[in-house]
């Protein structure tokens, strides 16, 4: 003999409320996220890294070149001079690379090649140059705190929807950049600032930075750019004007038919 139990509104609203209750604690938990959590979501992350690390695809067209110790041993210690420098975008080029990224501030002129009497540059720094102008390359910038307040724009323009992207932006009021010789033949400058988790390490680099009250995009996203041949990047944010959730501001970066910030969709 079976005996069911009477379906009764209380029981109804008790079937519907908790399961409610359930999903909005761990939103919640979400949103705050306690130290403990995101130690633990961190460390989940990293153990997926290690035990089972993303293989290299031989034929994804980006080539790192290294510096490395096999290198330090053939050219020297670092800096090396702007004349090996300038040889390997000039090699880079004629092995037809759509797009040269050097994640490195020239900030200082060289000095190996000696003065040019001739120019306020030297000798090197026109060697670089002159590979540079020659060849699709971005140069790095660093937004910064105590660097050029005089900050040029951008070369790339950017498109933007919504509510003013800036403002959802890491912003920096001044910013290190290559000498005024090398960042004026660049075809584009992109930022490599990097901001770590809580237990500093670096586990995501953004797409978008404020330098000097403009945005900057990233290194990797201008080189992105010139690889494809485009012109714009296009910035599409949120049309809300809450600060509950800044994050959520910039919906969506994209570059042609390309949308960088969707390629991890998981946020750690």
């Amino acid at each position: 003999m079976s005996w069911t139990r009477p379906l009764t509104f209380a029981n109804l609203r008790a079937a519907i409320l908790v399961p409610v209750a359930l999903v909005a604690a761990c939103l919640l938990l979400r949103v705050v996220d306690p130290l403990p959590l995101s130690a633990l979501r961190l460390a989940i992350f990293d153990g997926w890294q290690t035990a089972a690390p993303r293989q290299a695809d031989p034929s994804f067209p980006v080539k790192v070149i290294a510096i490395d110790e096999a290198s330090l041993q053939r050219f020297g210690q670092w800096p090396w001079e702007r004349r090996v420098v300038s040889d390997l975008v000039n090699r880079l080029h004629e092995s037809g690379a759509k797009s040269i990224a050097i994640d490195l501030v020239f900030a200082e002129g060289d000095r190996a090649l000696g003065p040019n009497v001739d120019q306020p540059h030297t000798r090197g720094d026109a060697l670089l140059a002159a590979a540079i102008g020659n060849s699709r390359a971005v140069l790095a910038v660093v937004g910064d705190q105590r660097g050029r307040r005089s900050v040029p724009a951008a070369k790339v323009a950017l498109a933007a929807t919504g509510t003013p992207a800036i403002s959802s932006l890491r912003s920096f009021p001044a910013a290190v950049l290559p000498i005024p010789l090398l960042a004026g033949k660049a075809a584009a400058l992109g930022a490599v600032n990097w901001f770590p988790e809580r237990d500093q390490i670096v586990r995501r680099v953004p797409t978008l930075v404020g330098i000097g009250g403009q945005i900057y995009p990233s290194l990797a996203l201008e080189a992105l750019r010139m690889g494809l041949g485009e012109t714009t990047i296009l910035v599409r944010s949120s049309q809300s004007r809450s600060v509950a959730v800044p994050a959520r501001a910039i919906e969506a970066v994209r570059v042609g038919s390309h949308n960088p910030a969707s390629v991890t969709p998981i946020r750690w």
